[in-house]
C-alpha cells in the first residue's frame, strides 16, 4: 500500500490547498442538491479518475510536479481526491441547473476551461505546480478536452440513471 509523506514544510502552496477544499466543500454543502446521491458519487469518482489519468498518461514524459517535490504527500492525495472531484462535480452541476441550449453550452465548456487555466496558473505561482518541459498555456486544450468529456460522461451518466429508474 502506498503511503503519502507529510511535506517537508507547510507553505503557501498547502495553505491554499486546504484553503481552495474547504472553500468547495463548503459551497458543496450549501447549494441545492443536483443530482441523486448516486450519480453524485458517481461524479466525484470520476473526477478524482480524470485528474489521476492524465498524471498516468503525462507520467513517462515527467513533464511538471505537483506540490513541493516530485514524491507524492499528503496534499497530493487532497488534490486528487477531494479538489478535482469537487471542480468537476461543480462543473457538472452549473452545466446540469442552467440547461443550456446549444449554443451556449459550447460558451460554458470555454468559460470553464479558461477558470481551469487561470486556477492551474495561479497554482503555478503558488508553487502547487512545477514545470519541467511543460507550458500552463497546453493545459488550456486539455482542459477543453476534458471538459468536454465531463459533459459527455454527464450527458450519458443521467440518461443511464433515468434509464434504471424504477
Amino acid at each position: 500500500m502506498k503511503t503519502y509523506a507529510l511535506p517537508n514544510y507547510f507553505d503557501l502552496n498547502e495553505t491554499i490547498i486546504l484553503l481552495f477544499w474547504f472553500v468547495l466543500f463548503y459551497f458543496y454543502i450549501k447549494l441545492p442538491k443536483q443530482f441523486p446521491a448516486s450519480l453524485t458519487v458517481f461524479i466525484l469518482v470520476f473526477g478524482a479518475f480524470s485528474a489521476r489519468l492524465g498524471d498516468i498518461l503525462f507520467f513517462p514524459y515527467d513533464l511538471y510536479d505537483v506540490m513541493d517535490n516530485p514524491k507524492h504527500c499528503i496534499f497530493d492525495l487532497i488534490l486528487y481526491t477531494l479538489i478535482y472531484p469537487l471542480y468537476v462535480y461543480f462543473y457538472c452541476y452549473f452545466y446540469d441547473r442552467f440547461k443550456l441550449s446549444t449554443e451556449f453550452q459550447f460558451l460554458h465548456i470555454i468559460c470553464w476551461a479558461i477558470l481551469s487555466f487561470i486556477f492551474e496558473w495561479l497554482g503555478s505561482k503558488a508553487g502547487i505546480y512545477t514545470y519541467k518541459g511543460w507550458r500552463p498555456i497546453y493545459s488550456f486544450n486539455i482542459y477543453l478536452l476534458l471538459i468536454s468529456w465531463y459533459t459527455l460522461m454527464l450527458y450519458k451518466a443521467k440518461s443511464l440513471h433515468k434509464s434504471a429508474a424504477p
